[in-house]
């Protein structure tokens, strides 16, 4: 007899989103289309106290659980019909209402069939709810941690998107122990890293991957760095800036502009800013279609951060040089606002360039100029 959602959900509505036992199936048991071996249950209708919501769900449930192809094959109409409920109007239903939905969803979680987890875990992240329930988010965490199937392990991870881990420490710790023990998976360990700069306490973990890990992997490890408290988050970029590759060395440069400030490290990224040429137009606008990953958005970001006025006068200089021509109008008038982000005394050094050559060059100093007046 088919698993249906209610059975699932009849197993577990007791005890709700809370700790429970591992699945007892083993790995690659639980793949799409392998039958439950918990005992059948007839599938019950919806209740007419329930919201049209949750009768809506529970009327995907039977076709849902014995669904046997994957969501691309269009022909498993339920999954398509369960992706597209809106799943954001949960936020706007009674507090009560949304909670109920959100156990049952969690209760999928726990369930042998493949599509039943996948489909709690979709229906958990697609509600865009920040997961201020206790019980809710440490059982997402705790499927995390016993979820073989990558299919449920991407949907799992979108829907942690949802837990604050920084207030979380308990369920942050758990990750990290993710980690750690996904080191011999080097996939698993890509999939889980995601999450890596949102957490607390996985700096050592981040710092021991960036040895083994290829180039690409350590740019995604950089970005981690720049969300994590700088105690973390420092010592990895630390650690990047000592590799010899220039374009890795000013990845790290502009990636740590972008994020948690590390002062100790602020006189070698200005050293780099002096030592770096005017970019061509092409160069400044290629694949990002603005300057945010040039020495001219880099310097404008470094100008926000506390420096010494030794630093900032440095940095100042640089942005002025950047200003002056010869060079292209989209990188000039980049440097011109870098300017007044780095002084904002430095007015008459603008106005200089209100009469530029370059009519774009000029036309962008005064229109700055007019929108600065009063800071």
């Amino acid at each position: 007899m088919r698993v249906t959602l209610v059975a699932s959900l009849l197993a577990l509505a007791l005890s709700g989103c809370g700790e429970k036992q591992p699945r007892t199936t083993t790995p690659g048991t639980a793949e799409l289309g392998v039958a439950s071996s918990r005992p059948a249950v007839e599938p019950t209708t919806a209740s007419d106290s329930d919201s049209p919501f949750l009768q809506e769900m529970k009327a995907l449930g039977p076709q849902l659980a014995s669904c046997e192809q994957l969501e691309e094959d269009a022909e498993c109409e339920a999954w398509g019909e369960w992706k597209s409920l809106y799943w954001r109007g949960i936020e706007h239903l009674p507090v009560a209402q949304a909670a109920r939905i959100e156990s049952e969803l969690c209760a999928l979680l726990d369930s042998p069939n493949r599509m039943l987890r996948l489909a709690g875990a979709v229906g958990l992240g697609a509600a865009g709810r920040p997961m201020l329930s206790a019980e809710v988010a440490t059982r997402v965490v705790r499927a995390l941690e016993r979820e073989d199937d990558e299919g449920v392990v991407a949907a799992l991870l979108l829907t942690t998107n949802w837990i604050n881990f920084k207030e979380r420490r308990d369920l942050s710790a758990r990750y990290v122990a993710m980690l750690k023990a996904a080191r011999t998976d080097p996939e698993r360990l890509d999939v889980l890293l995601q999450r890596a700069g949102d957490l607390v306490g996985a700096g050592e973990v981040l710092l021991d991957v960036f040895e083994e890990a290829p180039q690409w992997q350590r740019r995604e490890l950089l970005w981690s760095a720049a969300r994590m408290d700088p105690a973390e988050g420092c010592p990895i970029f630390e650690r990047a800036l000592k590799e010899p590759n220039p374009k890795f060395h000013a990845a790290t440069i502009n990636t740590m502009s972008s994020g948690t400030p590390c002062p100790a490290l602020w006189d070698q990224a200005i050293a780099w800013i002096t030592k770096t040429k005017m970019p061509t137009a092409s160069a400044a606008t290629n694949a990002v279609g603005n300057l945010d990953f040039t020495p001219v958005g880099v310097m404008e970001r470094y100008c926000r951060q506390p420096l010494s006025p030794d630093q900032r006068a440095r940095l100042l200089k640089q942005t002025k040089r950047f200003s002056t021509p010869p060079g292209p109008a989209v990188v000039r008038t980049a440097a011109l606002h870098a300017v007044l982000q780095c002084d904002p005394r430095s007015r008459p050094f603008v106005e200089g360039y209100t009469s530029d050559a370059d009519p774009e060059v000029a036309k962008f100093a005064r229109g700055l100029l007019d929108a600065t007046q009063d800071h």
